[in-house]
């Protein structure tokens, strides 16, 4: 085989030269207003464009935000979504009909262990507070309205009795469409 027939060897010295005589000026932000956002995404991020290797931490950063896993604020859920969590909590309820006062927790606890509820109980715990909220809110303002010093002197007296009224209307208003 002759020397000819070898394969060649990567020379990287004249790429390493290109680069030395370079120098930072190609990574090197200008006055043109196309490196406005350029300039904004690095002061953003606290990282200094001067620096090579906070170019690649700004692209991280980018990619990340761009292509990442999105955790944000949780889809909303439609009405019926929500009747039909209304109509579990009620059977819950229903249940346990000596528990004077079920937590979010609890009933979250309880939804946990049912096939279509495979959301955290965290979650769980955030929507069913969304749910009861619905029914509790104008109880709640009505409370406030008509018994303010109540109210005041028992804050928690009255959500527990507002959460049970809550409770006892979705578990009636349940039963009234279940046979």
């Amino acid at each position: 085989m002759s020397t000819s027939d070898a394969p060649k060897q990567f020379d990287s010295s004249a790429l390493e030269q290109f680069l030395d005589d370079a120098g930072p000026e190609w990574l090197a932000l200008t006055d043109d207003p196309t490196d406005d956002p350029i300039r904004k995404a690095f002061a953003n991020y606290h990282l200094d464009p001067q620096k090579p290797g906070a170019w690649r931490q700004l692209l991280g950063y980018l990619a990340k935000e761009q292509y990442g896993e999105h955790r944000g604020r949780p889809k909303e859920w439609s009405s019926a979504k929500v009747g039909q969590l209304l109509k579990e909590i009620a059977q819950i309820k229903s249940q346990n009909p000596s528990s004077v006062f079920l937590s979010d927790a609890a009933i979250a606890k309880s939804l946990k262990k049912r096939p279509n509820y495979r959301l955290s109980e965290r979650r769980l715990c955030q929507l069913v507070k969304e749910a009861l909220g619905m029914i509790e809110q104008p109880m709640a303002e009505i409370a406030n309205k008509e018994f303010p010093e109540l109210v005041k002197t028992s804050p928690n007296k009255i959500k527990k009795l507002i959460r049970e009224k809550a409770l006892a209307f979705v578990v009636g208003e349940w039963k009234k469409i279940t046979p």
